[in-house]
């Protein structure tokens, strides 16, 4: 068994309309938010092996922010491929993913996100900025990721963790 934690990166800033989409940095709610999910991350030292993320400026924040906030202990790639990846190819890269390690974190987008999440365990969810889903895949291998291996084990967004004051 392998465990996948999906996140979609945090809110980003749309103010200076002349911003590429790939620039685009978080927003003060994105920079608070992210945070909060890394507390769901640090339980028990740690529970994710390593964290991809799409190289896009807003999604690489929020990886560095939850790595950061959560004090965890994981390598932290790019891949260029998840920036607004299909869900296809976000199995695709996850499958490249060191069979040593037993969970990891995916920083991307939507749709794309939320396609996979419905690809993965058939649970069709809206995907919020900084949601994060934790799927269980029935595998051994990163190299066997493919649609209807895994099973939703939770779901949370920044939203309701701040009401919870969860990660203050």
């Amino acid at each position: 068994m392998k465990t996948l934690f999906l996140m979609r990166h945090a809110k980003s800033d749309w103010s200076d309309s002349a911003q590429s989409d790939f620039d685009r940095p978080l927003n003060k709610r994105g920079l608070s938010d992210a945070p909060r999910l890394a507390a769901l991350l640090s339980i028990d030292g740690g529970l994710t092996d390593f964290v991809l993320s799409s190289p896009a400026n807003r999604a690489r924040q929020t990886a560095e922010l939850v790595i950061e906030s959560g004090k965890l202990e994981v390598a932290l790639g790019f891949d260029e491929r998840l920036y607004l990846a299909d869900s296809s190819t976000l199995s695709q890269v996850v499958r490249s993913a060191d069979e040593g390690c037993e969970s990891g974190l995916v920083v991307a987008h939507n749709p794309g996100m939320e396609n996979w999440l419905a690809d993965l365990s058939g649970c069709g969810l809206r995907f919020p900025t900084a949601a994060l889903a934790c799927v269980q895949l029935d595998i051994g291998r990163w190299a066997d990721v493919v649609d209807g291996c895994g099973q939703l084990q939770w779901f949370v967004t920044a939203r309701l963790l701040k009401a919870m004051s969860v990660g203050d």
